[in-house]
């Protein structure tokens, strides 16, 4: 039950913790559906149609990124630890 007790005194608990007690509540049709239902058909979706940044792929098949200006101005990093927000290609 430790993780019944973590999870109401901070809100956090693990995949295979939730994926447990699911089950015992006869809920994991409601758990398998968060991973097969897609409710956007892009990420111009979720970002309410705004152009985030250009991906291609380098002759070499590695993917590079690079942030739009627009974004850069008023947006959010889409990765803070591998895409900060800043003007580069990664």
């Amino acid at each position: 039950m430790g993780s019944v007790k973590r999870f109401e005194a901070t809100g956090n608990i693990s995949l295979l913790s939730l994926t447990r007690i699911s089950i015992s509540l006869d809920l994991a049709d409601e758990i398998r559906n968060i991973f097969t239902e897609v409710p956007y058909q892009s990420i111009e979706e979720v970002i309410h149609d705004r152009e985030v940044g250009t991906l291609a792929f380098t002759s070499d098949k590695r993917a590079a990124f690079e942030y739009s200006d627009l974004w850069l101005e008023d947006g959010f990093s889409v990765s803070p630890f591998s895409l900060p927000l800043e003007k580069k290609v990664y």
